[in-house]
């Protein structure tokens, strides 16, 4: 281990506390992500991967949206977590995504970018003088550096700016994240670790299927992304068990989803003991309360404008086109559209029939 390990993921922290302020928002409890951390930290030592575990914005909107409340939306996250740890453990991830086709996964992935960057407009234009600024920024940030922590820190520090300034003149708070607030640690640990008792019905499975799918699409899509900064082996199947177990260990006690994330701790000198580093960090930051301390200053309008970035900049144009690339422009396009509008699951599935009756026609 060197300096620029530790350096590389302290800097790192700052894409996880802008998720875990994300989370918050969405009404996810942040101390017991905590253990998904230490899942994912533990694992990846174990391991060797590359790829670390965090909040993924795509699985936390998608999971907002899906669910009508916080318990259907837990039951959802705890339900994918099983299905691809088990999925891991079989060995099944690459297997998958060959038998229905790369091109589908990546279509599917690059409609969630359009997806996300939706919520992320719908966000900022909630309050458009701290969103408009903060989105121009992320954009502007993220398109000049290439770098999201860059992007988070630029847009969001800005947006604190604004609100204060705001709030003085205005004299009311605008829009910020809700905060709750605990007497002691006691309290707040008596609160926050309390196992969910899930639920079952049929818009839980879709968003079970619709969450799982994402997460296989992102396991693939992004520890490709890490693998190739840091020149190792694929680790995909193991990168999914620790994905999986990591959100379980987040999600029973009410935390938000933990997936596998694009890191610049992949590039690091050492970048199996640098990205166990910014697991580690991060399970101390939620466990000690400092992120709930610095959520109270962020307003929901300033984090549009990053998911903007994610969504238009890092995770449409390339996944898109990786996808026209790998097949057919039409199944592609049906497979974007459809996740975009609907869920990742449907895309999945219009893409697979769409490939069938293609290739039943004898058009492929």
């Amino acid at each position: 281990m060197v300096f620029k390990d530790v350096l590389v993921a302290l800097l790192s922290l700052l894409d996880v506390a802008s998720g875990a302020i994300l989370a918050l928002s969405f009404g996810f409890f942040l101390m017991p992500s905590a253990f998904g951390f230490l899942v994912g930290g533990i694992g990846s030592l174990l391991t060797g991967s590359v790829t670390p575990v965090s909040f993924q914005q795509e699985n936390l909107v998608l999971a907002k949206n899906m669910g009508k409340d916080m318990r259907s939306r837990i039951s959802m996250i705890l339900g994918a977590a099983i299905l691809t740890a088990v999925i891991g453990i079989f060995g099944l991830p690459q297997i998958i995504v060959d038998t229905v086709g790369q091109e589908i996964f990546l279509g599917m992935l690059a409609g969630v970018g359009i997806y996300l960057a939706k919520v992320g407009f719908d966000l900022a234009f909630e309050d458009i003088i701290i969103g408009l600024p903060c989105l121009v920024v992320a954009l502007v940030v993220q398109l000049w550096k290439n770098d999201l922590v860059w992007a988070v820190t630029a847009s969001v520090v800005l947006g604190i700016i604004i609100k204060l300034i705001k709030d003085k003149v205005t004299k009311t708070p605008s829009n910020p994240v809700n905060v709750p607030h605990y007497k002691s640690y006691k309290e707040a640990f008596q609160t926050e670790f309390k196992l969910i008792k899930p639920i079952f019905n049929k818009q839980v499975l879709i968003g079970v299927l619709a969450i799982a799918t994402l997460t296989l699409g992102g396991n693939i899509a992004y520890t490709g992304v890490n693998l190739s900064m840091s020149g190792t082996a694929p680790t995909y199947n193991q990168v999914t068990v620790i994905s999986g177990l990591a959100d379980l260990a987040s999600s029973i006690f009410g935390g938000a989803s933990m997936e596998v994330i694009i890191s610049a701790t992949a590039a690091a000198p050492h970048a199996v003991i640098s990205g166990a580093i910014l697991m580690f960090g991060a399970a101390i930051i939620l466990l000690t309360g400092l992120v709930h301390k610095i959520a109270k200053f962020v307003p929901l309008a300033g984090m549009g404008g990053y998911l903007v970035a994610i969504g238009a900049i890092l995770v449409l144009p390339p996944n898109a086109a990786d996808a026209f690339n790998a097949g057919n422009p039409v199944v592609v396009g049906l497979t974007l559209v459809t996740t975009a509008v609907t869920n990742p699951f449907y895309g999945l599935i219009v893409g697979v029939l769409a490939k069938l009756v293609m290739g039943w026609m004898g058009v492929l």
